[in-house]
């Protein structure tokens, strides 16, 4: 895990334990602490001023998934090899683990979605099922089947629960019983998390078949799409009139929100998986390392990026 400030100096580099899948989901900031979990099953808690270890708490077999933190507690999905899984609450102070559900199953890679109004917490999972808590008392009230894993991260608006399946498809479910509220068809698997705009009642998702969609958040009707020319895994941002989005095209694109007319890319770079982040006016996002380098040859390692107003 590392620290970099804006200019892209590295103010601390902290090591989890030994492990060959290393870090796949992206840290949570909170109480001056950063959260992350690791493919050696454990999460850690670090100083986000020294990159000091708090603690570590081993929960699993393999963690892929981002931590989520409301009101003093870390909620993270788990996987065990069998293949199983599980989802924790921890408490991000001392690291001891205050809840937990095997419930969900196969390799649980989404990151879960907290809706305090709602009272409910959901998660996807590699079975295909999207799973609900109620909240804060967490006693399971539903699921949610589709045809194939759920992957990426789950957004929440307006009561509902938005996310991508492995079987094609953008879904809209109901928060308070789990009922199906409309399904958009892709060409291509979606792993990519939705972003939902409240202003324009509209969502923002990419997808294996190299296109950012944008849909109406109402009733799924797609509104407008643009190919990127490679798959799209890493989660839209919505910033003032663009969407940010990453490709396995090797670019960094702004779109008109309202249209999906390319406003620029920045290429020549690796594949983007990452989610573009925008501080202070300038965007940020990291790519991928090339594959021949994660094979121990000489191929390019990943970067992060800045790219600032031109």
């Amino acid at each position: 895990v590392r620290r970099v400030t804006p200019a892209g100096d590295i103010v601390w580099t902290a090591a989890v334990e030994e492990t060959a899948r290393g870090i796949h989901g992206t840290p949570a900031l909170a109480n001056e602490t950063v959260y992350v979990g690791a493919y050696d099953g454990a999460l850690y808690a670090f100083d986000l001023a020294t990159g000091e270890r708090f603690w570590r708490r081993s929960l699993g077999d393999a963690i892929g998934s981002s931590p989520g933190y409301h009101d003093g507690v870390v909620h993270i999905a788990v996987e065990y090899y069998e293949p199983s899984g599980a989802m924790f609450g921890v408490d991000a102070v001392t690291g001891e683990v205050v809840w937990d559900d095997r419930r969900p199953t196969d390799h649980p890679h989404s990151t879960a979605a907290i809706d305090p109004a709602a009272g409910r917490l959901v998660v996807g999972a590699n079975d295909g099922h999207l799973y609900a808590w109620t909240y804060p008392d967490l006693s399971f009230a539903w699921s949610f089947e589709t045809g194939d894993a759920i992957k990426g991260p789950v957004a929440i608006h307006d009561g509902s629960a938005f996310f991508g399946s492995w079987d094609r498809r953008v879904y809209r479910v109901d928060l308070a019983d789990g009922r199906h509220e409309w399904a958009a068809e892709t060409d291509g698997r979606v792993m990519s998390g939705p972003a939902v705009e409240a202003a324009t009642d509209t969502v923002y998702v990419g997808s294996h078949d190299s296109r950012c969609y944008a849909l109406d958040a109402a009733s799924g009707a797609v509104r407008w799409t643009f190919d990127t020319g490679g798959r799209i895994t890493g989660c839209p941002t919505v910033a003032g009139d663009h969407v940010l989005v990453g490709s396995y095209d090797r670019s960094c694109y702004a779109l008109d929100k309202r249209t999906g007319d390319r406003v620029w890319a920045v290429d020549g770079v690796g594949d983007v998986t990452s989610t573009p982040v925008v501080v202070d006016g300038a965007v940020y996002f990291a790519d991928r390392a090339a594959e021949s380098f994660l094979d121990g040859g000489d191929g390019r390692a990943g970067g992060v990026y800045k790219i600032g107003a031109a």
